[in-house]
């Protein structure tokens, strides 16, 4: 049988070679530069915290620097909006977390969607934590309860601007614990890092994040932490109970993903995808987490936006 290639099928046969070898080759080349990774908390708190030890092993996986770029305030808005707003070349990427769920589920006139960007893979999850200063006399959350349950207006605590998923889990103890929450003294931070910072020095009661905020200030003798929120204990610290363990349960818990602006490409995603994949396996990426009580956490792509507008129904419920 002879083939007869026309003109037209020549020329469409050659742009269909292009345009994979193009794909192909976006893959290969991406990243040329180095890449900008925000986090819109503050420095030293939990999810920078995160966010530092993650860029570290994806600048080893994709061969250019991965540089986290605080970008705290203003309820995590103006930090998502520079990325969402940024060119789609897979050079300025979020570390997303559940402040993107926490605010859908909250704030009625965001200035973007929660599907208007592109999910890369989700790389991290852990529980967050409750702590207090050394010298407070509670000992655990049922302490803190009885304390506070007949006079909230005494209690002070870390207050992130009302929609990020650490007010979040504060509200759910708060609700669980029966304090009203409308009556506590809600003292603002621009993260839990600085939120520790202060609770460490006496100037809040208690307060809340992930726990690499705590973790330094805990080690110095100058916090205690009262229980994880879940089910289970976390092996960085075997002597804190769950929020399961100590009866005032909180079944929420963190995770971290990347994600940039809208009209990524696929490549790219896939680019970022294969060093996710790799890095979560890496033994030394293993530890690092667990000494801040996190666990690798792989979800593909695909299944984020799913995952995302669940979790959205979720802290919906909460209100």
């Amino acid at each position: 049988m002879v083939v007869r290639w026309t003109r037209r099928a020549v020329i469409a046969a050659g742009l269909g070679s292009l345009l994979l070898s193009q794909g192909a080759l976006a893959q290969a080349t991406y990243p040329r530069r180095p890449i900008s990774l925000v986090v819109t908390f503050a420095a030293g708190g939990g999810t920078d915290v995160l966010a530092r030890i993650a860029a570290k092993y994806l600048s080893e996986e994709l061969g250019q620097p991965v540089n986290v770029v605080n970008k705290p305030g203003g309820n995590s808005i103006p930090g998502a909006m520079s990325v969402m707003s940024a060119a789609p070349d897979g050079y300025n990427l979020l570390f997303d977390s559940p402040a993107t769920s926490s605010l859908h589920a909250l704030v009625s006139d965001l200035p973007y969607k929660v599907d208007q960007r592109t999910w890369g893979p989700l790389l991290t999850t852990g529980p967050y934590i409750y702590a207090v200063n050394a010298k407070s006399p509670w000992k655990s959350l049922k302490d803190m309860a009885e304390a506070s349950r007949g006079n909230p207006e005494s209690l002070r605590i870390g207050w992130m601007g009302g929609t990020s998923f650490t007010d979040t889990t504060m509200l759910k103890l708060l609700s669980v614990a029966g304090v009203d929450a409308s009556k506590v003294k809600k003292v603002p931070f621009a993260g839990s890092g600085p939120g520790m910072v202060a609770l460490a020095g006496g100037h809040i009661d208690l307060s809340g994040g992930n726990i690499g905020a705590a973790t330094s200030l805990m080690a110095s003798g100058d916090l205690r932490a009262l229980a994880v929120t879940g089910d289970e204990r976390v092996p960085a610290l075997p002597d804190v109970p769950s929020s399961k363990e100590a009866g005032v349960y909180v079944p929420l818990t963190s995770w971290n993903a990347l994600s940039g602006p809208a009209g990524m490409s696929p490549d790219i995603v896939k680019r970022l995808d294969d060093a996710v994949q790799k890095m979560v396996k890496r033994p030394e990426y293993i530890k690092d987490l667990a000494a801040v009580g996190n666990l690798p956490s792989y979800k593909a792509p695909s299944v984020m936006p799913a995952f995302i507008k669940e979790e959205v129904k979720t802290l919906s419920d909460l209100r």
